[in-house]
């Protein structure tokens, strides 16, 4: 049996460490730096959050087959670069591919290239020019988005211009969400949200079941966004419509990436 290693605290990476530690292929799974659900299942062990270098070093040390990274912010920081180069096997993007979900400005930009339908999208650089800007849409309700990851906080909702201000001012001032060099005005696009997951080796794809995720702090689709209040999957989607999103874009994504050799590891 093989030793796996998942990095990442929160409910993601504990379903992904139990049913890593449910295969009979597994031995231990180490995962770093864990929650207080670890002590569910006698094949998990949690451990303290080390440094890359100390990651690898541990990794090699414990005879780890696999690691499977969870939160972006590491695949964004270069881990999976670090183990790569050291010749390690990993389970997600490089750097260079993550920035498709750690700046929003390059995916809107990757999505306008690659004819991959966004909503109406305005990038600024300053405050004052984005303040100007939902001054003269004062009647329009928007999206004021961080450019940077932001624990999933970083997308405000804005139905008057009062509120847009309040968000750019906490995003280019405040800087709430990292260094706000850059923020995203888009236009309020109102439906039911869904995720439909994704896995790739940059050669080929495969569709998971799809999820539906509820990020609003309050009952009734109130009150900010969090990092998550709860998922379930699979959600049903019609066959139609699964082929339509395929179609118009996961198939232009997976293209885009692999023309700007953007593939699961570095």
């Amino acid at each position: 049996m093989e030793n796996v290693l998942v990095i990442g605290s929160g409910g993601r990476e504990h379903a992904i460490a139990c049913s890593l530690a449910d295969s009979r292929q597994v031995g231990t799974v180490y995962w770093m730096p864990g929650n207080g659900g670890a002590s569910i299942h006698f094949k998990l062990t949690a451990i303290p959050l080390l440094d890359f270098d100390d990651i690898v070093t541990f990794v090699s040390d414990k005879n780890i087959a696999l690691t499977v990274v969870g939160p972006e912010q590491y695949m964004a920081e270069g881990l999976v670069d670090r183990f790569t180069a050291a010749g390690l096997q990993i389970f997600g993007f490089s750097r260079q591919t993550a920035q498709l979900e750690w700046s929003k400005v390059f995916a809107r930009q990757f999505a306008v290239r690659h004819g991959i339908p966004i909503p109406n999208t305005h990038i600024f650089q300053d405050y004052d020019s984005a303040r100007r800007y939902l001054s003269d849409h004062a009647d329009e309700s928007f999206f004021i988005k961080a450019d940077e990851l932001c624990g999933g906080k970083g997308a405000i909702f804005a139905p008057d211009q009062q509120t847009g201000e309040d968000a750019l001012h906490r995003l280019f001032k405040e800087q709430v969400c990292g260094k706000g060099e850059q923020v995203l005005i888009e236009e309020a696009i109102t439906g039911e949200e869904l995720s439909m997951m994704v896995i790739t080796d940059g050669t080929d794809y495969r569709i998971l079941p799809c999820v539906r995720d509820y990020k609003r702090l309050y009952d009734d689709d109130l009150g900010p966004n969090t990092g998550g209040m709860g998922a379930y999957a699979p959600a049903f989607l019609s066959k139609k419509l699964v082929e339509r999103i395929t179609t118009r874009i996961i198939a232009p994504t997976f293209h885009g990436m692999a023309a700007r050799s953007l593939g699961m590891t570095a």
